[in-house]
Parts: C-alpha cells; structure tokens; sequence
C-alpha cells in the first residue's frame, strides 16, 4: 500500500516538472523531476529528463550571456566610431 503510494507520488512530481517546463519553469521543473527520481529511482525515463532540463537551462544561461557579450560589442563600436568622428573632426580644426 505504501510503495503504491509513494509511485503515485513519483509520478505526480514528474507530471509536475512536465509542467512547469512547459511554463518556462526550468529550476521548478529540475526540482519536481529531481523529487521524482528520490521517491521512485526507476520512475520510467527519469535521468534522461532531468539531464534534458538542465542541458536546456544551460542553453539558456549561454544565449543570455551572448546576447551580453553582443550588446556589449555594439555599444563598443559606437563609441569607437564616435571618437573616431570627433577625433577627425580634431585633426581638421588644426
């Protein structure tokens, strides 16, 4: 009775992580499957989705710091074509 109850359990934090992934939830859904494999270690396919939501939080962070790196290299090419303006505009003032 106990171990059915226990499997239920296991499969609702599972149906749980399911969820909140598809909500963009990725630490809740890292934390509902991770709850699932301590209740039932052979709840069907649960390592590879565990190992699937931390590759896709990894993804994120990376493209988050792309896109830092990108927007920190526009705004270095606005101030290297500014100075490059006011310094030609210097040099004929001479």
């Amino acid at each position: 009775m106990l171990m059915h109850f226990v499997d239920s359990l296991a499969m609702f934090a599972r149906r749980n992580a399911e969820e909140k992934f598809k909500q963009g939830n990725i630490k809740g859904a890292i934390t509902c499957a991770t709850m699932a494999k301590t209740l039932d270690p052979k709840v069907d396919g649960i390592d590879e989705t565990i190992l699937a939501y931390k590759i896709h939080r990894a993804a994120i962070k990376n493209m988050a710091m792309v896109q830092q790196i990108g927007t920190k290299f526009l705004a270095l090419g606005k101030a290297l074509r500014t100075t490059l303006r006011t310094s030609r505009c210097n040099a004929t003032n001479w």
